[in-house]
């Protein structure tokens, strides 16, 4: 049975793999856009476990604060599975009336399908009213 060092060494290693690693299946979106790993925790599995910590809760994933940042302690994080869909470079980030969201966090605020956000989006639709115009019913 794998225990909790052994999943972590597992993520430390799929971490790495991700930035150095150009036969990894999504390097292109981490080592392939120039993220890194620090020398600390490059060099160190028990650094990376110092700094960072074990998992606080169960299907904790460990996240980049800085999206474009590289894997370090002072822009690493434990989250949620939501949270991290909302912490992609794919993510669409629309800001209104000073306020900042994904693109599926503003379809769920204001109740409009995310596919119809999504295609207003991609038509060059203003943000105000891709956000306000009422979907008109077939």
């Amino acid at each position: 049975m794998r225990n909790d060092r052994d999943r972590m060494r597992d993520r430390w290693r799929h971490m790495k793999e991700r930035c150095y690693d150009e036969t990894y299946h999504s390097y292109h979106r981490y080592g392939g856009r120039g993220i890194r790993v620090c020398d600390r925790w490059l060099e160190s599995f028990q650094a990376f476990i110092d700094d960072v910590g074990f998992p606080p809760f169960e299907k904790a994933q460990l996240d980049r604060i800085d999206n474009d940042g590289n894997y370090e302690p002072n822009n690493c994080r434990w989250i949620t599975e939501a949270e991290q869909h909302n912490n992609t470079s794919r993510n669409i980030n629309i800001t209104y009336n000073g306020e900042t969201k994904t693109l599926k966090q503003w379809s769920e605020s204001i109740g409009i399908n995310y596919d119809t956000l999504k295609k207003r989006y991609k038509m060059g639709w203003s943000v105000e009213d891709m956000l306000t115009k009422p979907v008109k019913r077939k």
